[in-house]
């Protein structure tokens, strides 16, 4: 049995369609205030006792995390008991950013004999390997291309942004604690007085990121903002980044000869 540790978003769901499909059994934990399936199980960040009894009773062997889960201060956290017993390792790490508290939670399951697997074992559809749009990319976005990587490069922190912006030799944007959308909307005023589409986006794992589990994720509405933006385009890492709604992206970005490429 499969455990699907859910946040937000519609990365959940698209794992669920195709689990669906290949009728491939699976429990559903959502750590969220929304309902994702009458079947779900729903428990709250910080009770651990009830997650790993909840793993136990379903003899789940692995756990597949999906969906965006928000970090909250620690002062907001209500442990349970199992929960208050790793509280002093837990504040020692809570600081460090989402990667390191991740690699905590893995340790964790995997100390109860469960295995913390990449989506892409049941799932390899969701993850872009190749070129998805005929619209290819100019030789100078190839060219913005290297400034981005080279800066992504130079990063030390392990949790900083996953998303920059260069327009034409011009680093634009550089994602911070408010996610992709925000660079993309400040992109937009930015380049409001232009008529020509030359910006690209290039998003990535952060340095030192966990590949199996824990990939960047795009989706139509990603797409859709890029556009109104007034970007050429967006990079994403072979078999590093996950596109939701991949049909229907490649379907708008043809129509507005907006490339979508892998690197």
């Amino acid at each position: 049995m499969i455990a699907l540790i859910c946040g937000t978003g519609s990365f959940p769901k698209e794992i669920f369609k195709i689990l669906n499909k290949k009728k491939i059994k699976y429990i559903i934990i959502n750590l969220t205030e929304k309902n994702l399936s009458k079947l779900e199980i729903k428990l709250k960040i910080g009770q651990f006792g009830k997650l790993f009894k909840t793993l136990k009773e379903n003899n789940c062997k692995e756990v597949i995390f999906a969906g965006k889960i928000m970090r909250p201060s620690l002062q907001n956290i209500k442990f349970d008991t199992e929960g208050l017993k790793i509280l002093p390792e837990l504040y020692k790490i809570f600081k460090k950013g989402d990667y390191k508290i991740l690699n905590f939670i893995i340790k964790l399951l995997k100390k109860k004999k469960i295995k913390t697997i990449s989506h892409t074992k049941y799932c390899k559809a969701l993850t872009i390997y190749a070129n998805l749009t005929s619209y290819k990319p100019t030789t100078t976005n190839m060219v913005d291309l290297k400034i981005a990587v080279n800066l992504f490069n130079k990063f030390k922190k392990d949790d900083l942004g996953q998303s920059i912006i260069v327009d034409r030799c011009r680093i634009v944007g550089v994602e911070g604690a408010f996610g992709t959308d925000q660079i993309i909307n400040n992109y937009k005023k930015f380049n409001k007085t232009r008529k020509k589409n030359t910006g690209i986006l290039v998003k990535i794992p952060k340095k030192n990121q966990d590949f199996e589990i824990d990939l960047p994720t795009i989706g139509y509405k990603t797409i859709k903002n890029c556009i109104s933006a007034g970007l050429a385009g967006i990079y994403l890492k072979k078999g590093k980044n996950v596109i939701l709604d991949k049909n229907k992206c490649k379907k708008l970005a043809d129509k507005k000869k907006f490339f979508i490429s892998v690197f």
